[in-house]
């Protein structure tokens, strides 16, 4: 196993003409230690997110014994893997990637999509649409015209994933991108643009760190902060890690794996990259190409044949596990935990169909023009679920499915405005006045039909379905840091062990409604903590298969102060629904429109006001001027347009 303890911005004494005599990297900022591996680890949660991604992907046609090769020249050469594909390697002492080679070779295309020298075709050998010399992450996200990837599968990464249908892609990019473009915020951004799009995918993307740049002491220095930048995403995204740049700088390579030129990986005698004897694992090449085999096996064993998770850092993660994989083509569809409802498990697309992997627009803010419901209001307040929208919840939506989810379950994650017997608690009752809105009663009907144990609720009425159970995940108070915080219930073991997690555990639900803020603007008040915070509990949501529906905070009238920072946490909760491609409820659209009173907030200038004191599910004309009523109408119409679009495959919006 390669671990390496250092800094992120560590290199080696006296080999790289960028460091500085106490080792560090030029122009790095210093960090705390951590632990490094070569291969990704794959803990519980990542597998939980990863095999998610992996089940989606493979009901919509998307093949376990492929996968895709996403980069610069560095990737888009013959000495990266294509002598595996031509069956010309030699393992050394290495024979445990034998079963990984052939797996990965088993899954033939066309002559015609490959140059290798052998002319045979598989993973190993393809070319690909999105590796090139010269190219960026900005090249990789932009436009292509191509015959076989209309729109939307028309720019380069779409289009690699449509032809080929991968269940994986292994991404490398950044060398480029640090001297054509240096802007490392911009690289992050887009980095990120292309985990969300190959993830909507149902495809796993492997993020690869960079090898060290040694024709530039100043393009040198840059490398520590583009690797950063892989590894935070990764993170953030709980997308693998393929460290690279660790497997260079082991002590027994040559000059850092790379070449003359100083910019690409050295290969054995010049032209054996696929060996992989001691003295040819000196060069980088060859290091690349063992170590993708085991980034390979290790997804596989863990995420495909659904076996045990890595045990944190400290997991032999050079290891590979050489146990047999089913074969390519077939479908692991065994449930991680049984079912207790019956799923819409229709694929999107039949096996070997195009991939709808359409993100390139954020999730548009506008009116939900495109839905039919009588009762879907003006001003955006009510997600607009486009095409794009759809392929990515929907994928989300059938990963949860097969493992356990319920479609007539939604989770409710928040603080005191949620926590409470006005949101929505009179609807699980059956204790409603629809007024002119009968068209919602069969969103009502629908997520009141599963229901739970009464010692779940403390309702009134002592009935326990979705509306009115009780949330793990939902307290007063409580901030964004408080839903990830850790808890302790005999029912909650680890990994389910903080709030958030929990309460997905308890309840399998297909959707999550959030809404945080009102205290973090308070109690915290760090607007990137917030952010950060808010796309956590995305991700997480999201890797329990359940789709996180994002709301806006209601203003704040108590204080002019905390009322003036309403407006930067609802921006931050539109970002975050944007970039990570999931629904925006807009409550705080809702409340200021023109006909609310004191738009919506009660007497203590804080939470919605409700009428008559206590009927929050009236929904006449006269009660929807008052806050908890609009959040009640507002949150069974995002529920019933989450129906409608994603869990019925049905039309989505223009």
């Amino acid at each position: 196993m390669r671990v390496t303890r250092w800094s992120a911005a560590v290199c080696l004494f006296g080999v790289l003409p960028a460091c500085t005599g106490d080792g560090r990297e030029l122009g790095a900022v210093a960090q705390s230690v951590v632990v490094r591996t070569v291969v990704p680890v794959i803990d519980a949660t990542m597998k939980t997110r990863l095999r998610a991604v992996y089940l989606a992907g493979r009901s919509a046609g998307n093949r376990a014994g492929v996968f895709a090769k996403i980069g610069d020249s560095i990737t888009a050469t013959g000495s990266f893997l294509t002598d595996i594909g031509c069956s010309d390697e030699v393992l050394g002492s290495h024979p445990e990637v034998a079963p990984t080679i052939t797996f990965f070779r088993a899954t033939a295309f066309a002559a015609s999509r490959t140059s290798a020298w052998c002319g045979v075709a598989n993973a190993f050998s393809l070319d690909s649409v999105a590796a090139a010399e010269g190219l960026t992450t900005a090249d990789v996200l932009g436009a292509v015209t191509r015959s076989d990837c209309p729109a939307p599968n028309n720019n380069a990464l779409r289009c690699e994933l449509h032809r080929v249908l991968p269940a994986t892609a292994l991404i490398m990019l950044g060398t480029n991108d640090l001297e054509r473009l240096n802007d490392v915020a911009l690289y992050r951004s887009n980095l990120t643009e292309i985990v969300a799009e190959t993830l909507a995918a149902g495809v796993i993307p492997v993020l690869s760190t960079i090898p060290p740049r040694r024709d530039s002491s100043a393009l040198g220095a840059r490398v520590a902060a583009y690797n950063d930048a892989v590894l935070a995403v990764a993170a953030a995204q709980q997308v693998p890690a393929w460290d690279y740049w660790v497997a260079l700088n082991g002590g027994a390579m040559l000059n850092q794996g790379i070449s003359a030129d100083g910019i690409h990986p050295s290969i054995y005698q010049s032209q054996y990259g696929a060996v992989f004897t001691d003295a040819a694992l000196r060069y980088g090449y060859n290091q690349r190409n063992l170590t993708a085999l085991q980034v390979l096996a290790h997804v596989r064993s863990i995420v495909f044949d659904d076996g045990a998770p890595d045990n944190g850092a400290t997991t032999d993660a050079g290891a590979v596990d050489a146990a047999a994989d089913a074969p390519p083509d077939v479908v692991d569809a065994t449930a991680d935990r049984p079912a207790d409802a019956a799923v819409d498990v229709t694929a999107d697309r039949p096996a070997d169909a195009a991939v709808d992997a359409a993100v390139d627009a954020a999730v548009d803010a506008a009116v939900d023009t495109g839905s039919t419901a009588d009762s879907t209001p003006a001003g955006g307040v009510v997600p607009r679920i486009d095409a794009t929208l759809k392929a990515r919840l929907r994928a989300v939506f059938l990963a949860g499915a097969a493992a356990g989810n319920r479609a007539g379950v939604f989770a409710k994650v928040g603080d005191s405005i949620t926590a409470t017997g006005s949101f929505l608690v009179d609807f699980g009752c059956s204790v409603e006045t629809l007024g002119a809105h009968g068209d919602l009663a069969p969103t009502l009907g629908f997520f009141r039909a599963t229901t739970f144990a009464s010692s779940r609720t403390s309702s009134w009425c002592g009935i326990a379905n979705a509306f009115s159970i009780d949330s793990v995940a939902a307290a007063e108070g409580w901030t964004t840091g408080d839903v990830l915080g850790a808890v302790t219930r005999a029912e909650c073991p680890a990994p389910y062990n903080n709030a958030l997690r929990c309460e997905l555990h308890r309840t399998l639900p297909a959707a999550a409604l959030i809404m945080l803020g009102t205290n973090d603007l308070e109690r915290v008040n760090v607007l990137a903590t917030y952010q950060d915070n808010l796309t956590e509990i995305v991700n997480e949501a999201l890797a329990a298969g359940v789709i996180p529906v994002l709301s806006t905070i209601p203003p704040r009238r108590d204080d002019a102060t905390l009322g003036a920072r309403v407006a930067a946490y609802n921006t931050a909760v539109t970002t975050v629904a944007a970039t990570l491609r999931v629904p925006r409820w807009d409550y705080w659209a809702a409340l200021t429109a023109s006909s609310m009173m004191n738009q919506g907030v009660s007497s203590d200038g804080i939470h919605p006001s409700i009428y008559n004191g206590d009927d929050g599910a009236n929904l006449t004309d006269a009660a929807l001027r008052y806050g908890y009523n609009q959040r009640n109408i507002t949150a069974v119409q995002v529920l019933a347009h989450l129906k409608a679009v994603v869990f019925d495959d049905g039309a989505p919006d223009p």
